[in-house]
């Protein structure tokens, strides 16, 4: 194994350039908005890879309390179920617990339900980078549920044990990975979302300010979550949406203008994808001439985002192919052709998928850029589709896989909620394989390591673990 040492982000990570590129892109820009013709040059090439755009110099330190909010709401606290909520947005939403474990609202019933419904929404959003609430909260847990059962349009309540067992490590996945495959509830057509962070520092310096700007307000919502502000929360959400809007808006400028630089289009181009602007997303990634990119596997993986979204699966899988054989150490191209292989045809494409996990296990090298994944990633994700697929064994393995990998950072960052999360997975995959006496010992366990006065949390793993159903 030649991976170096690991950085276990489990859901949101903020990641930026080095300082001297600052001067670069301020030179850059200025040259290009002096002439409309704006000559080729040697010089004006730009390095559209992973570790330019997403180099190893920092986190910042407020995001790792995001990074927690996001994995505690996601992984720990989106399907409890207890009893159906009514009255939601959309038909199969979670439940009025989900509402008390999330919210922090004391209580049930269907307003501490809505009121956890736009916070799982907004924490969802949070992870892809847009904005939105209890409509989108809905939406991807009906999606999820749909496509887990098979296009059927069952509320949670009506889900059998096993498929609710299904849909939560499907969200797990999601909140680990940034990549969900969903039916939209409404028009039964699929759809999908994948986590693109915007680079921080690289663009000129109209367009680094604004970055900046939206980047600052994540921070104040970070803290809002983390404290359960809801006014602050609302108040630096709506801040982050008029910038977000702000961004969209020079981007349709540059484009119609034809005045602009790659550098400016690749980074705003991110911005489009998160608010799910798809139109102006692949024409501002067609508009990027790639002649003038010196490094093009961050582009590749761009571009690859852009033929999903017109159905053109073949090109998308080329293209992260080009891309991961450009940077072999980078684990977003490996994500995402793990999912849509696994989204495509599980089966037929096991060995394929199979050989990625193997390629990321060798190749993955976290002093070469920061990235939001890992190997816990990862390996849950290829866990899941196992698990989802009936293949409880191999299901087991790669649970153990990801549970291996999560080292220093579960106890620093995350508790035990995530260990938790994943070693009931592994009593799951145990269980359905028939190993019932190991599985029942390994759910004993931990909730041995609960306190005994924390009966929200018991609940919870009560609810997801097979072995109380029977």
């Amino acid at each position: 194994m030649h991976r170096k040492t690991l950085s276990i982000m489990a859901a949101v990570s903020i990641l930026t350039v080095n300082p001297t590129k600052i001067e670069a892109g301020m030179l850059e820009s200025a040259k290009s908005y002096a002439s409309s013709a704006n000559p080729f040059k040697k010089d004006d090439l730009f390095d559209a890879s992973f570790k330019n755009l997403y180099p190893k110099s920092f986190f910042k330190k407020s995001y790792f309390g995001y990074i927690a909010v996001g994995t505690s709401i996601a992984v720990a606290g989106t399907i409890l179920f207890v009893t159906a909520g009514t009255g939601a947005p959309a038909a199969a939403a979670g439940v009025s617990s989900v509402a008390t474990f999330i919210g922090g609202i004391s209580g049930v019933g269907q307003g501490a339900y809505l009121a956890g419904l736009a916070v799982l929404g907004s924490s969802v959003a949070s992870m892809f980078g847009t904005t939105g609430g209890m409509v989108l909260g809905a939406a991807i847990l009906n999606g999820i549920v749909i496509g887990a059962t098979g296009g059927a349009a069952l509320t949670i309540a009506q889900l059998s044990a096993l498929e609710k067992s299904e849909v939560s490590t499907l969200m797990t996945a999601m909140s680990l990975d940034g990549v969900v495959f969903y039916i939209d509830p409404e028009t039964k057509t699929e759809k999908f979302m994948v986590r693109v962070k915007t680079p921080r520092e690289s663009g000129s310096k109209e367009i680094q300010n604004l970055i900046e700007k939206i980047y600052n307000e994540d921070e104040d919502i970070s803290k809002a979550l983390e404290e359960k502000d809801e006014i602050s929360f609302k108040s630096h959400t709506s801040a982050k949406k008029a910038y977000q809007e702000k961004a969209i808006k020079l981007l349709e400028t540059k484009l119609e203008t034809g005045k602009f630089l790659n550098e400016d289009i690749i980074v705003l181009s991110t911005i489009a994808w998160q608010e799910q602007k798809n139109e102006l997303f692949i024409k501002a990634i067609n508009a990027i001439d790639i002649k003038k990119l010196k490094k093009k596997s961050f582009y590749y993986y761009l571009k690859a985002l852009s033929d999903l979204l017109t159905k053109n699966n073949t090109d998308a899988i080329s293209l992260l192919r080009k891309s991961l054989n450009e940077e072999s150490y980078a684990l977003e191209p490996v994500v995402l052709l793990i999912n849509i292989l696994g989204n495509e045809d599980f089966n037929e494409n096991e060995q394929d998928i199979l050989a990625l996990a193997k390629h990321a296990e060798e190749n993955f090298d976290s002093d070469k850029y920061s990235s939001m994944l890992n190997m816990t990633s990862i390996y849950y994700r290829v866990a899941s589709l196992y698990y989802v697929n009936e293949k409880y064994a191999k299901a087991e393995e790669f649970y153990r896989k990801a549970l291996d990998e999560l080292g220093f950072f579960k106890k620093k960052f995350f508790g035990k909620d995530l260990k938790h999360t994943i070693q009931i997975a592994i009593a799951n995959s145990m269980y359905k394989g028939g190993k019932i006496l190991q599985a029942d010992k390994l759910y004993a366990k931990i909730i041995n390591e609960i306190d005994e006065k924390d009966t929200q949390k018991i609940l919870k793993l009560k609810n997801e673990y097979l072995g109380t159903k029977k």
